[in-house]
């Protein structure tokens, strides 16, 4: 069966407060050659990645491209209990020894280092569920762009055969025409 090594495939998914996009587009090569660009935080799937294109795939220059978003940003907001600790003990010396008004929380907390806030990291065992339905979407991207090359290549091969007839057919009147 002839396979073209033209084709794209995209696939969309969401597990674990992610929802991502695979999109695999490959043109022709003489070997198989890879290039990845996945979001960040997510390089890591590249060696299983290799793996798998290369188990279905033998040929062609493959772009591989996961574009990855978090459903709801998970931040943190955390006092900074000693940098609070040092404000507060300016505070009261200043109301203390200059009679000033004796601070809010609100202006407390508002003070730059008081509050720290970040994204939480993802306990290891979401990161593996993650990481397994990311795996497992990638491989339906690879099935389709493996049926995607395969459809290609029947009409290829449908194109070369009409050719082929028509070179025959052509070349039997020559004969015929060289013969008289």
């Amino acid at each position: 069966m002839v396979a073209s090594m033209t084709g794209f495939a995209r696939v969309e998914g969401h597990a674990e407060g992610f929802s991502w996009v695979w999109e695999l587009k490959s043109v022709n090569s003489k070997s198989l050659d890879l290039r990845f660009r996945l979001s960040p935080g997510f390089e890591g799937l590249e060696v299983a990645l290799r793996t798998l294109l290369a188990e279905q795939l033998q040929r062609g220059a493959l772009t591989v491209n996961l574009a990855a978003t978090r459903a709801s940003p998970a931040v943190s907001v955390r006092v900074n209990r000693e940098a609070l600790a040092q404000v507060t003990a300016l505070a009261a010396e200043l109301v203390e020894h200059h009679g000033a008004a004796p601070p809010r929380a609100d202006g407390l907390l508002a003070l730059r280092g008081v509050l720290e806030s970040g994204e939480v990291e993802d306990a290891g065992e979401v990161r593996e569920r993650r990481h397994a339905a990311l795996l497992a979407s990638a491989r339906q991207a690879v099935e389709r762009l493996v049926a995607v090359r395969r459809e290609e290549g029947a009409r290829l091969g449908t194109a070369l055969a009409a050719r082929l007839d028509e070179i025959e057919a052509l070349t039997g009147a020559a004969e015929a025409t060289a013969a008289l």
